[in-house]
């Protein structure tokens, strides 16, 4: 298993947070962390009725919509979930590990979204 955070800068990857919202703006990064709080919440609700594909294709979607924001300890299991199933494992095991990391990241990603500035107005 992961060794747990130690604190909130570990599960995220400030260069990609960084990068994606000087090019998003705030606007954009709300719906991208409000779209991954969505699927966390739906993954939790559905992971012990998901078939091992199911858990896998899960897996594989949030390699992606992890990896975007940054959320680095989620991208991390996602990536492992993913590998876990392409080699014939169950990946359940590191969807319900991740789970345990949503709350800590989805609060941080969130500050870190409300802490940027306003997005310019066009008119």
């Amino acid at each position: 298993a992961l060794p747990r955070p130690t604190n909130m800068v570990d599960l995220i990857d400030d260069t990609a947070f960084a990068e994606l919202s000087a090019g998003m703006g705030k606007d954009v990064m709300t719906e991208i962390v409000d779209l991954l709080c969505k699927e966390l919440d739906s993954l939790e609700k559905e992971l012990n009725t998901l078939t091992r594909k199911g858990a896998g294709d899960r897996a594989h979607q949030l390699k992606a919509s992890t990896g975007y924001p940054g959320a680095r300890v989620l991208r991390d299991l996602a990536v492992r979930a993913d590998a876990a199933f392409k080699a014939g494992n169950d990946p359940k095991p590191l969807l319900v590990e991740l789970l345990k990391h949503a709350p800590a990241t989805m609060t941080e990603l969130k500050r870190r979204v409300e802490a940027l500035p306003p997005d310019e107005q066009t008119c």
